[in-house]
Formats: structure tokens, sequence, C-alpha cells
């Protein structure tokens, strides 16, 4: 089986979480919707045996990869922390979306050799104290959430920093698959 024919075996794998998410979680769905696009798009050019030239093969391997990390926590949230309940999971989204978003940041950070051992530390703080309150289920403290949108904004002082999910965002829009 190529890489191809594994993400559309993994998606249809998925397809059942994948549904809820876009029908009742839209803050969290967003984070793969435009991956799950763009990685469509190239799944049917490679079907159509198109050549399927590096650049799209980069975003393949890169989508596909980000995608597989982020549904499998995903996963393991709905399951494991909330019993499978949408509702709770709904709930919970902006903590979760936030948990995403942070941990991408920190990729960033680390790939561009900005992260210093000070920031690693605050980020793996930020992210168990969010793990801690989904695996708990405990009230959502607004005031934490200023925190981590302080941190962010002070890790990401020169603006530098696209999501993932974002730059997909882009490569959809230059694809013209809306």
């Amino acid at each position: 089986m190529n890489m191809y024919e594994d993400y559309a075996k993994y998606i249809l794998d998925n397809n059942s979480l994948l549904s809820k998410l876009q029908s009742n979680v839209p803050s969290v769905y967003v984070l793969i919707e435009d991956v799950i696009q763009v990685l469509d798009f190239i799944v049917g050019e490679f079907r159509k045996n198109s050549k399927i030239d590096a650049d799209l093969q980069s975003f393949f391997t890169a989508g596909y990869n980000y995608l597989t990390s982020v549904i499998n926590e995903i996963k393991i949230m709905y399951v494991d922390y909330f019993k499978s309940n949408i509702e709770t999971f709904t709930k919970y989204s902006p903590l979760i979306v936030y948990f995403f978003y942070i941990d991408d940041l920190k990729g960033h950070l680390d790939a561009s050799e900005k992260l210093s051992n000070d920031n690693r530390k605050l980020i793996d703080e930020i992210q168990l104290e969010i793990e801690h309150t989904l695996v708990k289920c405990e009230e959502i403290d607004q005031t934490r959430i200023q925190h981590y949108e302080n941190v962010i904004e002070q890790l990401d002082s020169d603006k530098s920093y696209h999501p993932i999910y974002t730059i997909f965002a882009m490569v959809r829009e230059e694809l013209h698959l809306y």
C-alpha cells in the first residue's frame, strides 16, 4: 500500500469521528479541515495518474503527519477523557484548540531554533495544565485562557508563526479548492 492509499484508508477508518467533529465541534474541525481538503486533492491527482510534484509531495507528507497526530490525540481526548460524549468534548473545545495551537507553536519555535529551555518548560507546563483540566473535566478558568493568550503573544512576538492549519488554508486557496 502506498502513502496515498494509506491516507485514504485512514480517513475512511476515522470517518465517524471526523463527521462528529465537523457537525458538532467546528472549532476543532477547523484544525484539520483544510489539511484534509488538500490531501484529498493530492490523492485524487494520484488516482488520475497525474504527476505529483515535489511541493505537493512535501505538503502531503507534512499534512498526513500532522493529521494523524492531531486525530490520534483527539481520539484519546474524546474516548478516554470524555467517554465518547460529544457534548463534553464540545464544552472543552476551546482548551483543545489551545492544546494543539501551543503544540504546533512549540514545533515551529523548535524548528526555527527559537525555543529556549525556559520557553520549552513554559509550554510543557501549559500543555500539562490543559491536559490535566481535560482529563479531570475541571471547569475552564478564563484567567488561564488569558494567560495562554499572553504566553502565545510573548513567544511569537515577531509574528512569524503560522499554524499548520492556516498554511494548509493558503495552499487550499492556491489550489482553488473552495
